[in-house]
């Protein structure tokens, strides 16, 4: 006797955040979070590292710190707009730069977005829910 199965729904994909963050604290802080908020997270220890994974994985969105060492977030973020591979990806800069300019200074470098640590994860989540709706292939 024949019976119906209904098929399950796929599950849509993760969507994956390249986390670059020096402060192993800080990017267990947010790795954590964000893995308890259904997002895939790779790590990055500086500018160097966010690059490369960035070309090999090709993430959602980049989450970058702009004071690390061997190549800060400032630069990483103008080679990664630069390249026409990587600049289609969207960049929440997340610094403690309590200057006025660091806004500004993090758009003109590429930044999409600016957040000033210590930020909330609710406004973390805000902003990377926002960029990823902002992407035409992409879904929040």
């Amino acid at each position: 006797m024949p019976t119906s199965l209904v098929q399950p729904q796929p599950l849509p994909p993760r969507k994956v955040i390249l986390l670059a963050e020096d402060s192993p604290d800080v990017r267990e802080m947010y790795r954590l979070w964000m893995e308890l908020s259904d997002f895939g997270v790779i790590e990055a220890v500086d500018g160097m590292e966010a690059i490369t994974l960035t070309h090999r994985h090709h993430p959602d969105v980049v989450v970058m710190d702009l004071s690390m060492p061997r190549l800060d977030g400032w630069e990483a973020c103008r080679r990664l707009k630069a390249d026409p591979d990587t600049r289609h990806i969207p960049i929440l800069a997340v610094s403690a730069h309590g200057y006025r300019d660091a806004r500004r200074r993090a758009l003109e470098a590429g930044c999409d977005q600016f957040v000033e640590k210590p930020c909330t994860p609710e406004t973390l989540e805000a902003c990377l829910r926002d960029l990823l709706s902002k992407r035409p292939d992409i879904s929040a």
